[in-house]
């Protein structure tokens, strides 16, 4: 007679395991979502402002975009450089750093008596930080 119980018990046991992870995935699924579109500057839900883990992710791709340089735009009037993911031009203070030179390759920055070159694409310096 065990046999039997067990044999009904064993369905209902996937059938909650199954239940389970399904939630977990929603719950991790929208959480990064939350994050994505928080990034982006416009959050999927206004929980995602007061969310810690949101908030913490967030904050750690931001320090991880700190002064990266994205591209260098040169008109007939003005040269402008895309860093964090903002239009900027010389004497444009970003984080704490001065633009000083947009150059064809590269950008010439200076923060707190420190004076350093950076290339599209390239790593950003120490100073970021």
């Amino acid at each position: 007679m065990q046999k039997k119980s067990d044999a009904k018990r064993k369905p209902f046991k996937r059938f909650l395991l199954v239940c389970v992870l399904v939630v977990a995935n929603l719950v991790v699924l929208n959480v990064v979502y939350s994050v994505w579109r928080a990034q982006r500057g416009t959050p999927f839900l206004e929980s995602v402002k007061t969310c810690s883990l949101c908030k913490l992710v967030t904050s750690k791709l931001n320090v991880a975009k700190r002064g990266t340089v994205t591209g260098i735009i040169h008109d007939a009037e003005d040269s402008f450089a895309i860093i964090n993911d903002q239009k900027v031009k010389e004497g444009t203070i970003v984080d704490g750093a001065r633009v000083m030179r947009i150059e064809k390759t590269e950008v010439e920055f200076a923060k707190d008596g420190k004076i350093w070159r950076q290339g599209v694409g390239q790593k950003p310096d120490v100073a970021w930080r």
